[in-house]
């Protein structure tokens, strides 16, 4: 994973044609999340976007309510590509989540695992983009 004196590691893999995914780990916070959405958004872009981006936070060992916002509006933007964004790897954690950052990650896709996510992706008809 490529680290940075931010906090925040970031790693890029592409499973299965059509879905990337992006695992990240330190702390997602206010001040970490803006270089997660920058990834994000270059994964999202044409030409050659995926149709699937698949966040694992399984390592993020510190969550702020701010990252996460930040992560909700990257959803928002690559929603408007055309591109899906899920989550994964923060169920087995739910409950020792705090209750902010349970609501914030509500308006996701969630998946238990990484390799949860990839099967029941590719197993998704194919739809035309806009």
């Amino acid at each position: 994973m490529e680290r940075s004196d931010e906090g925040l590691a970031l790693a890029v893999e592409h499973p299965v044609p059509g879905t990337v995914v992006v695992r990240v780990a330190g702390e997602l916070t206010r001040t970490t999340g803006p270089r997660l959405a920058r990834l994000l958004d270059v994964l999202a872009a044409p030409p050659g976007r995926a149709r699937h981006l698949v966040v694992d936070l399984g390592d993020v060992r510190s969550f702020g309510v701010g990252g996460l916002d930040v992560l909700r509006r990257a959803a928002h933007g690559c929603g408007e590509l055309g591109v899906d964004l899920h989550v994964c790897g923060v169920a087995a954690r739910a409950d020792l989540l705090p209750t902010a950052v349970v609501e914030r990650l509500a308006v996701f896709r969630t998946y238990p695992t990484v390799e949860q996510a990839v099967l029941a992706l590719a197993a998704e008809p194919a739809l035309p983009r806009a």
